[in-house]
């Protein structure tokens, strides 16, 4: 199956986040319990969208981040909150593991499954839900950030994925600390390739 190759001025687009669009059970997605707020799910929406005359999806960011790392609470309960658009991404083109409606329910296998499968879940998913936004005509367009990442955001030590295997070259760096020209907490060297 091929991506429709719709043009520009063309396109009737639907901005959605994976979790948000199907999680609440008024979305009336089928098995709810293992596929709402995964790509599964949102692959039961795809009537919705063709009803609605809508022939592009921009996913909201689906690439691996840290929900935990945000330092705000809730002010009348205390509660902390969460990252929950995913902008702070700490491992790029690696689709959210959470998002996976294999993952979601348990493994799936009860156990039995290999490890491989269970960790190419959500990539499976992920590539099974394009290919069948394409062939019902849905070009897919990805809300990337690529000028930092959710390495050190929010003043946290999480440096473990860029960071970790050369700071200098991935990062921008100044006297041997982050820049943070992102207001993020460090910049991505766009200027090394």
């Amino acid at each position: 199956v091929e991506a429709p190759g719709l043009e520009l001025k063309d396109l009737v687009i639907y901005e959605a986040h994976v979790r948000g669009f199907t999680r609440h059970p008024d979305s009336r997605v089928e098995c709810w319990e293992q596929q709402a707020g995964t790509f599964l799910g949102f692959m039961q929406k795809i009537p919705h969208l063709l009803k609605l005359g809508i022939n592009c999806v921009e996913l909201l960011p689906i690439f691996e981040f840290d929900e935990t790392a945000c330092p705000r609470q809730h002010p009348k309960t205390g509660e902390p909150l969460c990252n929950y658009w995913g902008y702070s991404t700490v491992s790029f083109f690696t689709p959210m593991q959470r998002f996976s409606a294999r993952l979601c329910s348990g493994g799936g296998g009860g156990g039995g499954e290999d490890r491989a499968t269970k960790v190419c879940a959500a990539a499976v998913e992920f590539k099974t839900l394009v290919r069948e936004l394409h062939r019902h005509g849905i070009e897919v367009v990805l809300d990337v950030v690529f000028n930092h990442t959710g390495e050190g955001s929010w003043g946290e030590s999480n440096w473990h994925s860029l960071s970790a295997v050369a700071e200098s070259h991935y990062y921008l760096m100044s006297k041997g600390h982050h820049t943070n020209y992102t207001g993020c907490g460090n910049t991505v060297n766009g200027n090394n390739p």
